[in-house]
Formats: C-alpha cells, sequence, structure tokens
C-alpha cells in the first residue's frame, strides 16, 4: 500500500498524489492569480490514475475568472479521457458555476471516497487505501509519542469472513461515520501489552487492569483516530465527530455485525502485539 505524498503546498493549495488519484486542497479566496497558477501546476503534475479531486471545504470564495479557466481545465481534461471532480463546494461557488452554466463540468461530491466510486477508482465494497493509510501513520505517531513505543505493522489484508470476531482481553471501538458510508475501527489487546503501554504512558506499574487504566484503551484509540482525522478531513474525507466504546473481559471477542470488507492490521511494537481492524460500507 502506497502512502499519499505531499507534493507542493502554499497558502492557496495543496497538492497530493495518492496511490490512486491527484488530490488538490483548495484554500482561501481564489481569483485570476491563483487561478493561472494552479492550471500550471495542473499542467505539470503527474499523478496516479485519471481522476483529479478538487477538495473545497476550505476555498471560501472564487470569481468567475477562476470558474472559466477551471472549466477549460476540465474539458481539456474530458478531451484526453481524464476526469476531474470536486469535493465539498459551497452553496455560493456552486450558485456562481450555475449562473454560468458552467455546472455540467462541475461534477460535485459530499466526500473524496463517493468521489472516487462515483469514477470507477474504487469499487463500492472496496476499502480505500487512501483512508487506511492515515490510520497507519496516525498509530505510529500517537504511541511514539506518547508511550514511547515503537510499531511496524504487519501484512495487511482483508477479512476472510467479515462476521468473524477477533479475541482481546482490552478494545476499543469508534464509530466511522459520514454522508455516504460508515464503519468501525478496533483496536484490541491482550492484557499484557495494554499494561506495558499505559504503564509508559502513566509512568506507573500496573500489574492488572482496574479501575484507574480500563478506560485506557477507548482514550488512546480516540487520539489515533482524532490524528488520522486530521489527515483524512483535509484530504475530503468529511469524517463526524464520534465517541469510542470500551469492551473488557479476558479473551473476549469483538467485530463487525455487517458483511461489508474488513481490513486486518497485525502490529508488532516494543510495548507487545495488538490489532486494528477498520470497515467501512456505503450507504445505499
Amino acid at each position: 500500500m502506497s502512502v499519499a505524498l505531499k507534493i507542493q503546498e502554499n497558502s492557496c493549495y495543496e497538492v497530493i498524489d495518492s496511490n490512486d488519484c491527484g488530490i488538490l486542497v483548495l484554500k482561501g479566496e481564489h481569483g485570476k492569480k491563483e487561478a493561472d497558477e494552479l492550471i500550471s501546476v495542473l499542467k505539470k503534475s503527474d499523478f496516479n490514475g485519471n481522476l483529479t479531486v478538487f477538495v473545497c471545504r476550505e476555498l471560501q470564495s472564487v470569481d468567475n475568472f477562476w470558474i472559466k479557466e477551471m472549466a477549460k481545465y476540465i474539458s481539456s481534461q474530458i478531451k484526453d479521457k481524464n476526469v476531474a471532480c470536486f469535493v465539498q463546494l459551497n452553496k455560493e461557488i456552486k450558485k456562481m458555476v450555475e449562473k454560468l452554466g458552467l455546472d455540467n463540468l462541475f461534477i460535485a461530491f459530499s466526500d473524496l471516497r463517493s468521489a472516487k466510486v462515483h469514477n470507477g477508482v474504487i469499487g463500492p465494497k472496496a476499502i480505500d487505501v487512501g483512508f487506511v493509510n492515515p490510520i497507519i501513520e496516525a498509530t505510529k505517531y500517537v504511541l511514539s509519542i506518547q508511550a514511547n513505543t515503537d510499531v511496524e505493522f504487519g501484512r495487511i489484508s482483508l477479512k476472510g469472513d467479515p462476521k468473524d470476531r477477533m479475541s482481546g482481553d482490552i478494545s476499543g471501538v469508534i464509530a466511522i461515520v459520514c454522508d455516504s458510508f460508515h464503519g468501525n475501527l478496533i483496536i484490541s489487546f491482550t492484557e499484557t501489552t495494554f499494561l506495558n503501554i499505559m504503564n509508559k504512558m502513566m509512568g506507573t506499574d500496573y500489574k492488572k487492569i482496574d479501575a484507574e487504566i480500563v478506560d485506557g484503551a477507548a482514550e488512546l484509540l480516540n487520539i489515533i483516530f482524532g490524528q488520522a482525522k486530521k489527515t483524512l478531513n483535509t484530504t475530503g474525507y468529511r469524517l463526524q465527530h464520534t465517541i469510542p466504546s470500551l469492551v473488557t473481559g479476558k479473551n473476549h471477542s469483538v467485530g463487525n455485525r455487517s458483511s461489508c470488507p474488513v481490513v486486518v492490521l497485525p502490529v508488532k511494537s516494543t510495548s507487545g502485539d495488538f490489532r486494528i481492524e477498520i470497515s467501512l460500507e456505503d450507504f445505499t
């Protein structure tokens, strides 16, 4: 699995080349200067795949010149059998586009996954690599900073039967909620691994899981997912705020009720092994 690569960034845009498409995060106010610069950058870029997505969550305003120049670029992409679309385009800009009669070129989606599924980059039942990688990076970062723990991910795979449940002694579960899809993120520890991580985080020497540290699994998952969401929402996933829950009990089982695909992330760390599962399912 390849990691999205940030190619270029300034105050008005950020260019990211992921494994399956090009992503441009647009920021601030755009006029002639920004349009000229953006088109120049686009012409020089060589993205993976034939889809370019403009993420407009931070785009405050544009003028008519910008809209017309972008329309010319999109038309040229169509001629070259490439596709360009927008994510989180605000209502004011949509009205300007419609007034100019260019709404057939400014195809907009609520989030990045919807854009990818609609344009055939990923299947409606597929796990998006662009969604998984930020969670991997966030796990490494959070455990390194919070618990002085180095993390190495094993071979990532799809679970054979999505309804098979993994076992652990303490697990955190958080819902993944977006306009177009939903799912779960689960992190599950053995008691030994969990105690090692908590003791490093807190500078303590707990010998068993008790009331003082039991919430640590959910709290740790919340920190990891919060870190990942910064990247995911910047690139257009539009994830909503959710609250993690806790599952405890020696060798308990935890898993997904639906038959949607589940990515299994086995993790080895200097504090012990643990496992992460990610499931996503599109709303239909």
